[in-house]
């Protein structure tokens, strides 16, 4: 029975025996086992188990495994820590995709060269230009990448330019019906009128405008337009259409304004800064025009312009405040679009010379073409002038005779059936009143009175002719000498060009343009037949101009104080009634004519005043019946427009000019060429030299379209024009089902109501649109060219009121060859009442006649249709041509006449007119080919061919100026919105795109009163005297608050300012900084900015006053979720100027699986951190135990490398818990944060114009700051991983001290520490000394030395060998680069170098002393091996061991029997394993020890050893 008791912690639990249990033995004997123990001992250790170990090696290797187990597991541990933690930050920060941004931003903004900036103004005007125009290529939504060409936003203007004459602009077409224009304008003092802006037509009229902008200095600004396809449509006859707002907000000269023209399809708005001026209504859309590419016309005499700009919206009030505010919209702001710079190309700068250039020379062969035919014009006149003064006619009309004239005459009593109203002849004629005075008065006496009751007067008479605005002669004058003085006169009558006077001795009555111009009194060979009717009933004063009443008055005057009609005539014996009474200043020129007066006395108590129709009657008999020897001839007198001899003739002259040029020449101030003989004859209304009789015809017109249209060829055959009560899709679904249910068998339509329209489409020989195909109607229609039906139906209301008459009249003309047929154009155009069955009323076109012809239908009965036909004549094939078709249906006979331009041919028409739709006379239109075309006129009667020729005269002069517009201008907002401006995408090749516009972000310091020097404030107040004497002084004049304040001038910077506006804007707070921001785009893009009631120059924004400026651009990775923040930081305070830095941060999302893996993976790693809490306890505690075990001989120093061990451990493992428990809310909250942050910059509403600029600036500012705050707090969190990233790492470089191979960086840092500590300090002094030296000596004109910091950054290079640049230019900074050189690079540096070199070489020898270490990997093998060994055989722990063995100091070797007595082990079988697998160990053998002592093992050691010890000592003595 074995007595081996092995250690506790080795006892077996629960084990089981399957012997018997054994009876009580007799105790034995304690001395006599004691005994027995020995002597089992002493056999196990002499034979079992007689290996032996060196004691020290293996106490040494015991502890030194101890070390490596546990060195390894917490290295491992840490390995696991740093690398999970990286993997970790890896998972949170893609730096390779940070660093793809980095170089591609560099790659754009090129960061060198902003951290190069020298100045404040190198930074305004290239650092934040630059910046500017670079972030805009990182808008995906930029107008870089959404192209809308020249139809989008254009700067078609851009630098404030003085100008003195209109200047050429570029080219730009309008294809919105909304739009908006903007500019800067300034006027000057001497300022009166001209054109901001303007684009004009291809014409020969300069006055001509297609669009554009006029200002007038007092009335304010106007709109023109519409000179290329202006077609008046009501009495008020006009090139173009101006509309203004007459003085209601002239513009100040002197000063810049903001003026804005916003242009909807119904209205234009006037703005003046960001106030409405006014608004005005269109009278029609506005269309574009084609100007052969002459482009735009800026700028006059005295008008500053810059940044005039063209947006293709109608802009709001407050989008032009933000325009105002911030330079340009914030929508455009927002995605980095700016407007097109509209600007020639140098093809079509020489294009626009070389047209301008053609037109010049054109223009002058005209002209001088012009001058010859007129030359040859006015030569016939002359020799026609010379013949009448040769043998000159009989004079036509005497003078009449002057002086006084008894009357003595009697009553007329006129057999006429018509009128039977007896009356005096006063006066026969025709004759002169000829120029008289108040000697040779022509006075009747003893002429009829008329007191007591009423009187009129009739005569024709012809007027003065007037070489200035207004004549006029007293004709009548009746006065009575018994009367008072005053009041002789009785009553008189006054006749002017455009007015008459008449008084009845005490008031008078002075009407003025009663008549139209046409119908005044303009002198002239006409005569006109005038009456004054005197009615007693009701004292009112009636007069007539060719017997129709033009005017109707109060005879008693303006006041009715005058005379009744009956009281007012002379009673006395003595009255007289001077007749073309001459007073000085009353008449001019040559006299009038009178002819015919007569004197109806009103019967009492018979027939009274004369009614309207005797008087027109009177004015309508032939005069030569009852005088046959002075008649008047029916050519002088006044012609009724229904007169067919009242009417120009188809005439040419020798130079082939017709009446129209006549016209033309006359209007033009040449009244010369109708005198030619011929022309006067044939052309009475082109020349006026017959006026038409004064009439109060209403023609009743009205119009379908408001302007010339552009009708295209929708369909093969043409184009068809609906009603506004047709609808396309109706009208083509009922094609489809006329044509099912009207189709027989052949193929051939059944109705027979379409029978005339199936003859005048088989007859035409031109296309013509076949309504019975519904996919060609369908194509053909187009909405564009729709009219109003309620005109038409309300135009065939009244036509059939009166009788059936009327009259359509158009201008047309071919729109290129593809109007043309044959090489000819013929006008086409078809008025349908209905398209199924097709039935039209009038069909225009070529059908058998060669010109073409009108086709007017009628069908009167079921069935029943008839047509007639009038030619046309030549249509003209590059020009326009005027068409009107009438009809006269009330009266007997009844005719159709179509009228090709002044020509016209004539047809009875002897059947009624009836319509195939009695409430429209047309509800569609058919062109046939691409033609330009006027609004059609209607008139519900049927316009005598006088008057159609007025109006073809009226236009013919402007009308080839008339281009037409520019394709096809959409009329309503719904048709506008349907066609949209085409935008074209270019693809976005950034990664990154901007999420919002850059902030510029400045501090501003006040302007300090009292400088830090005492002589500066002196030097500013010198300064600002100096000033006042040579720059203010009379005659100049400096702004108020310059001559008031020196600081003004030059000023000290102050404390920071935090209160108040600045450039219009709030403080706000910006990384702790309070100062003041604004949008880049905005300061940089504008030259002027309109903020607090105040025009401000942008290049102010940064002054001398700004502290620090920052640019923060806010981008976003979409690929990697990644929000960057670029800022490019500028100190303007540094005395060197500028000191520029660029700092990119990122914040980035985590989510998905990524985020997934990353709270895996920090798990991972708080459960390191727990085993190497766990550790760390185990070894405080063990710390703690040791020193309580040996209070009084605990070594401090030796273990106070395991106390910081340990505290490091600690700090390292609170500081990773506290960066997890902190990062993973930031992560788990990040893809909420940037939708939340970045969506809301994003979504902001830039275009919502209900939302005021100033709040969503506010809340852009906003958002950035609360981004900001995210990155700073993310990159805090950085800062502090970097320092756990560190600490870690010292953690790490501790833990290689497991094993002496590894712990050579530890060893050697520790063996040097001394030496290293004190050599920093004399590195330190050093450099420190140097730096001084150079920073005083170099700062003023080094970069590298302009600070202490700088200098010593300097120094730390040099001493890698990086010399300065330039360092052998300056003998100073020889000595100095030299000196440091030999000093600190040679000396300093090479005693660091020693004294590492020297502790390594020390770790070396200690690891090369060691015997018990092995190979590292060998190292960990066996010791885990012994590890695992021991644990399964019972060993004990080594550690423990170890220090038990090491205790045994007297010991040379151990064996079985010392391990035996430890106590340690489980059995002794397991001492003999422990035994048995150390023995391998070399350096375990225990040394053996000889007759003189240990002996050596190596034979050459051994041999010397005995050597030394046999031989004598050299002073005796035996060995």
């Amino acid at each position: 029975m074995s007595s081996f008791k092995p250690a506790a912690r080795h006892k077996a639990k629960g084990l089981k025996s399957n012997t018997p249990p054994r009876t009580k033995e007799p105790e034995e004997d304690p001395t006599l086992s004691r005994g027995v123990n020995i002597l089992q001992s002493l056999y196990r250790s002499k034979k079992l188990y007689p290996e032996r170990l060196h004691r020290h090696n293996i106490a040494e290797r015991l502890m030194f495994e101890s070390k490596v187990v546990f060195g390894t597991a917490r290295l491992i541990n840490q390995i696991l820590v740093f690398t999970f933690f990286l993997s970790a930050l890896r998972l949170s920060s893609d730096e390779v995709t940070k660093r793809g941004i980095y170089q591609n931003l560099d790659l754009s903004f090129d960061f060198e060269a902003l951290r190069g900036v020298p100045s404040l103004a190198y930074f305004v005007q290239e650092t934040l230009p630059s910046i500017s125009a670079k972030s805009k290529e990182f808008f995906p939504l930029s107008s870089q990448f959404f192209d809308a060409g020249v139809h989008g936003s254009l700067l078609i203007w851009d630098e404030i330019t003085s100008f003195s004459v209109p200047m050429p602009g570029p080219e730009m077409s309008l294809k919105s019906a909304h739009f908006s224009f903007v500019a800067w304008v300034k006027t000057s003092q001497e300022f009166s009128q001209g054109y901001i802006f303007r684009k004009r037509p291809i014409s020969r009229d300069e006055e001509l405008t297609c669009w554009g902008w006029y200002l007038h200095a007092i009335d304010g600004p106007s709109f023109i337009y519409a000179g290329h396809d202006h077609f008046p449509t009501s009495t008020t006859s006009s090139k173009q259409i101006s509309l203004g707002l007459k003085g209601e907000n002239p513009v100040k000269p002197d000063e810049f304004s903001m003026l804005s023209i916003v242009v909807s399809p119904t209205e234009v708005r006037f703005f003046q800064n960001d106030r409405l001026s006014g608004t005005i209504t269109l009278p029609r859309p506005v269309t574009d025009c084609f100007n052969n590419g002459q482009g735009l016309w800026l700028g006059d005499s005295g008008l500053e312009l810059g940044l005039v700009r063209y947006f293709p919206i109608e802009l709001s009030a407050s989008l032009i405040e933000e325009l105002m505010v911030s330079g340009d919209l914030l929508s455009d702001i927002a995605t980095g679009s700016k407007p097109r710079v509209q600007v020639d190309n140098e093809i079509q700068s020489v294009g626009r010379s070389i047209s301008e250039q053609v037109n010049v020379v054109s223009r002058g062969v005209e002209a001088r073409h012009q001058e010859e035919t007129l030359t040859g014009v006015l030569k016939e006149v002359a020799e026609h002038e010379t013949r009448q003064f040769l043998n000159p006619p009989f004079p036509k009309y005497p003078n009449a005779k002057v002086g006084d004239q008894k009357y003595g005459g009697e009553m007329k009593d006129i057999d006429d059936e018509e009128l039977d109203r007896p009356y005096y002849l006063l006066f026969r004629g025709p004759e002169i009143l000829s120029t008289t005075s108040d000697e040779d008065a022509r006075n009747m006496t003893q002429w009829p009175r008329f007191f007591g009751t009423g009187a009129t007067f009739t005569f024709w008479y012809r007027h003065v002719d007037c070489p200035v605005a207004s004549c006029g002669v007293f004709l009548f004058t009746a006065e009575d000498p018994i009367r008072p003085a005053g009041e002789q006169r009785c009553w008189s009558l006054w006749l002017e060009n455009n007015a008459i006077w008449f008084d009845n001795g005490k008031d008078y009555q002075y009407p003025k343009d009663f008549v139209p111009d046409n119908f005044e009194l303009n002198g002239g060979s006409t005569w006109r037949h005038l009456a004054l009717v005197l009615d007693e009933n009701t004292d009112e004063a009636k007069f007539y101009m060719d017997g129709i009443r033009a005017w109707t008055g109060d005879w008693k005057g303006i006041e009715g104080k005058g005379r009744s009609v009956k009281t007012s005539d002379c009673v006395g014996e003595n009255k007289f009634m001077t007749i073309g009474r001459s007073s000085p200043g009353y008449t001019y020129g040559r006299p009038v004519g009178l002819h015919d007066l007569r004197l109806y006395k009103h019967l009492k108590g018979g027939k009274g005043p004369l009614t309207d129709e005797e008087i027109y009657k009177i004015f309508r008999q032939d005069t030569s019946l009852r005088f046959p020897t002075n008649s008047l001839p029916p050519a002088e007198k006044c012609a009724t427009s229904r007169d067919d001899s009242f009417s120009d003739k188809e005439w040419v002259d020798p130079f082939g000019h017709e009446c129209d040029w006549y016209r033309e020449q006359s209007r033009g101030g040449r009244p010369a060429v109708c005198a030619h003989p011929i022309a006067a004859e044939r052309c009475p209304i082109g020349c006026k030299t017959r006026l038409e009789c004064f009439n109060k015809d209403d023609f009743d017109v009205s119009f379908i379209y408001d302007r010339i249209r552009r009708i295209e060829s929708f369909g093969t055959n043409g184009t068809i024009c609906l009603g506004t009560d047709e609808d396309k899709d109706t009208v083509v679904e009922n094609c489809r089902k006329y044509v099912v249910s009207n189709r027989g068998e052949d193929g051939e339509t059944t109705d027979p109501k379409a029978r005339m329209w199936i003859e005048t489409k088989d007859n035409a020989k031109t296309k013509r649109i076949d309504m019975e195909v519904c996919d060609d109607l369908e194509r053909a229609i187009d909405i564009g060219c729709s009219f109003n039906s309620t005109i038409i139906e309300e135009w065939t209301r009244k036509v059939k009121a009166g009788g059936g008459d009327w009259t359509i009249a158009f201008w047309m003309k071919p729109d290129g060859f593809g109007a043309l047929h044959e090489g000819r154009f013929f006008p086409h155009l078809n008025f349908y009442s209905s398209l199924s069955p097709p039935q039209h009323n009038l069909a225009i076109g070529l059908f058998e006649n060669p010109n073409g012809e009108a086709q007017y239908f009628s069908s009167c009965g079921e069935g029943e249709f008839v047509m007639q036909n009038v030619e046309l004549k030549a249509a003209s094939n590059d020009g326009w041509t005027f068409v009107a078709v009438q009809r006269t249906n009330a009266t007997v006979p009844r005719d159709i006449s179509v009228m090709t331009d002044f020509g016209r041919w004539r047809e009875g028409s002897n059947y009624e007119q009836c319509l195939y739709d009695e409430t429209a006379f047309f509800r569609m239109l058919e062109f046939n080919y691409p033609v330009l075309v006027s609004p059609i006129m209607l008139s519900s009667k049927a316009i005598p061919f006088s008057k159609l020729q007025e109006t073809y005269y009226d236009a013919v002069e402007w009308m080839p100026e008339k281009a037409g517009p520019l394709g096809r201008a959409p009329t309503t907002v719904k048709e506008d919105e349907g066609e949209g401006l085409r935008v074209e995408k270019k693809d976005f090749p950034e990664q990154s795109s901007l999420v919002a516009p850059p902030i510029i972000f400045q501090t501003v310091h006040e302007k300090a009163d009292v400088c830090k020097f005492s002589y500066s404030e002196t030097f500013i107040k010198q300064t600002h005297d100096r000033m006042l004497k040579l720059k203010c002084a009379s005659p100049f004049e400096c702004d108020e608050a310059l001559v008031e304040s020196s600081h003004e001038v030059l000023n000290c910077p102050g404390d920071l300012k935090e209160e108040g506006r600045v450039f219009g804007r709030d403080p706000i707070v910006v990384d702790g900084q309070t100062g003041y921001a604004d949008l880049l785009y905005s300061v940089v893009d504008n030259g002027y900015l309109f903020r607090d009631g105040q025009l401000m120059q942008t290049e102010e924004f940064l002054s001398s006053n700004t502290g620090i400026a920052r640019i923060i651009l806010v981008f976003y990775t979409p690929k990697y979720g990644i929000t960057s923040v670029l800022t490019v930081l500028a100190d303007f305070q540094d005395p060197t100027g500028a000191k520029t830095e660029v700092v990119l941060q990122h914040y980035e999302v985590v989510e998905g699986d990524q985020l997934r893996v990353y709270m895996v993976v920090q798990i991972i790693v708080l459960v390191s951190i727990a085993i190497m809490i766990f550790d760390i306890i185990v070894n405080v505690k063990y710390l703690i135990v040791s020193w309580y075990r040996k209070q009084d001989d605990f070594d401090m120093g030796a273990e106070a490398g395991e106390v910081m061990k340990q505290v490091m451990d600690i700090t390292i493992a609170l500081m990773v818990i506290v960066y997890i428990f902190w990062r993973i809310p930031s992560q788990l909250s990040s893809a909420e944060d940037t939708r939340d942050i970045v969506g809301r910059m994003a979504d902001i509403p830039w275009s919502d114009t209900a939302i005021p600029a100033d709040e969503k600036t506010a809340n852009f500012f906003g958002y950035v700051t609360d981004l900001m705050g995210l990155i700073d707090n993310d990159a805090f969190l950085n800062s502090f991983c970097n320092v756990v990233l560190v600490l870690s790492l010292l953690r790490l470089i501790k833990c290689t001290s497991m094993h002496p191979r590894l712990a050579l960086l530890e060893g050697t840092i520790i063996k040097a520490w001394d030496d290293l500590w004190h050599a920093a300090l004399l590195i330190l002094l050093l450099m420190g000394v140097f730096a001084g030296i150079a920073t005083w000596r170099f700062g003023s004109e080094r970069e590298d030395f302009s600070d202490f910091e700088r200098s010593m950054q300097t120094q730390f290079e040099m001493t890698f060998g990086e010399f300065p640049d330039g360092w052998m230019q300056n003998s100073d900074m020889q000595v100095y680069t030299v000196f440091y050189f030999m000093i600190v690079f040679l000396l300093v540096q090479n005693f660091l170098l020693a004294v590492v070199v020297e502790a390594y070489m020390a770790v070396r020898r200690d690891n090369e002393a060691l015997e018990t270490e092995q190979e590292f990997l060998v190292d960990i093998y066996s010791s885990l091996h012994s590890h695992l060994k021991g644990f399964r055989e019972g060993w004990p722990t080594p550690h423990q061991l170890g220090v038990v063995i090491e205790g045994w100091k007297a010991k040379n070797s151990v064996g079985f029997y010392e391990l035996k007595e430890t106590k340690m082990f489980r059995s002794p079988e397991s001492i003999g394993k422990f035994l048995k697998f150390y023995k391998h160990y070399d350096f375990l053998s225990p040394t053996k020890i000889g007759l003189y002592g240990a002996e050596k093992t190596d034979p050459e050691e051994k041999r010397a050893q005995e050597l030394e010890l046999r031989l004598p000592p050299r002073r005796g003595g035996a060995p």
